[in-house]
C-alpha cells in the first residue's frame, strides 16, 4: 500500500502542483476519500522536492541566465529585471507563510473548506476570465508594482483548496501579461514558494513533528514519479496557455468544489 499511496499522492502533487486546480486541495480531498493516513512530512518533502528539481531543470538556462545577471557577472538588464520582480513577487507569500501559515493549517484543512475555496476561486478564474476578458498585455514580465500586487495574490493560496498557480496566473492576466507570460512568472515565483515550503517541512521534521514512518523505497518512487509528472505539466501547461485560458481550470474547480461540499463525508 506504501508504494501505491506513493505513486498516487506523488502523480496528484506532479499535476496539481502547477495546474492552477490546487495541490494542497487535492492532497487533502484524495487521502480522506481512500481513508489513506497522512504519510507523515519527510513524505511531503520528497513530492515538493521533485515538483522543484523538475523546474529547475525546465527552467535552468533561464535560472543561469538570472543568476549571472543578478550578481553582475554579465550584463543583461532585462534578466536582472526579472530576477529582481521574482523576489519582489516573493516577499508577500513569504510573510504571510511564517506570521499566518500554522493557523490557516489548524483552523482550514477540513475537506469542506476545501471544497468551498475550490468552488470560490474557480468561479472568479472561469467566470472574471469568461466575461470580464481582458486584452492579453504585451510585456513579457511585470514591472515591480504588478509583481508586489502577484505576490499578495499568492498569498491565498495558503488557504488549501485555492491554487497558487491559479491566483498569481490569473491575477498577471488582470494586469495586463498573456496567460503564457503570467504562467511562466508563477513558475518562477513557484520555485521559491515551494522551497519554501520544504525547508518549513524539513524543519518540522527536525523538531521531531513527523511521527510516520514510511518506507525509504516508497520516498524514492515518489520524488521521481512526483518530479516526472511535474516537467511534464509544466511543459504542457505553458503550450496550453498559448492559446487557451483559466476556463476550463475554473470550471473543473467549481464543480470539483460543489462535489466536495455536498459529499457525505464520515
Amino acid at each position: 500500500m506504501h508504494y501505491i499511496q506513493a505513486v498516487v499522492l506523488a502523480i496528484v502533487q506532479g499535476i496539481a502542483e502547477f495546474l492552477p486546480i490546487s495541490s494542497s486541495g487535492h492532497l487533502v480531498i484524495i487521502p480522506r476519500l481512500l481513508g489513506w493516513t497522512d504519510p507523515g512530512l519527510k513524505f511531503d518533502i520528497v513530492l515538493h522536492a521533485g515538483s522543484l528539481l523538475a523546474l529547475v531543470v525546465y527552467f535552468w538556462q533561464d535560472i543561469k541566465k538570472l543568476f549571472l545577471a543578478f550578481f553582475g557577472i554579465t550584463k543583461d538588464a532585462e534578466a536582472r529585471r526579472f530576477a529582481w520582480v521574482v523576489l519582489i513577487g516573493s516577499i508577500p507569500a513569504v510573510i504571510a507563510g511564517a506570521v499566518l501559515g500554522s493557523k490557516i493549517e489548524e483552523h482550514f484543512r477540513d475537506v469542506r473548506w476545501v471544497g468551498l475555496f475550490m468552488l470560490c476561486a474557480g468561479s472568479v478564474y472561469a467566470l472574471t476570465t469568461k466575461f470580464l476578458a481582458v486584452k492579453p498585455g504585451a510585456q513579457d514580465q511585470p514591472g515591480w508594482k504588478q509583481a508586489l500586487t502577484i505576490g499578495l495574490a499568492q498569498v491565498m493560496a495558503l488557504f488549501p483548496g485555492v491554487s497558487r498557480s491559479g491566483s498569481t496566473t490569473w491575477t498577471g492576466t488582470r494586469l495586463g501579461l498573456s496567460h503564457a507570460n503570467a504562467a511562466k512568472y508563477s513558475f518562477f515565483l513557484g520555485m521559491v514558494a515551494i522551497a519554501g515550503a520544504a525547508a518549513k517541512t524539513a524543519w518540522d521534521v527536525v523538531k521531531g513533528k513527523d511521527v510516520v514512518a514510511f518506507p525509504t523505497g516508497a520516498l524514492v518512487v515518489g520524488f521521481v514519479v512526483s518530479a516526472l509528472v511535474s516537467f511534464a505539466v509544466i511543459r504542457w501547461l505553458l503550450n496550453f496557455f498559448r492559446k487557451h485560458t483559466l476556463v476550463p481550470f475554473g470550471v473543473y474547480l467549481m464543480v470539483l468544489g460543489a462535489i466536495v461540499l455536498v459529499w457525505p463525508w464520515k
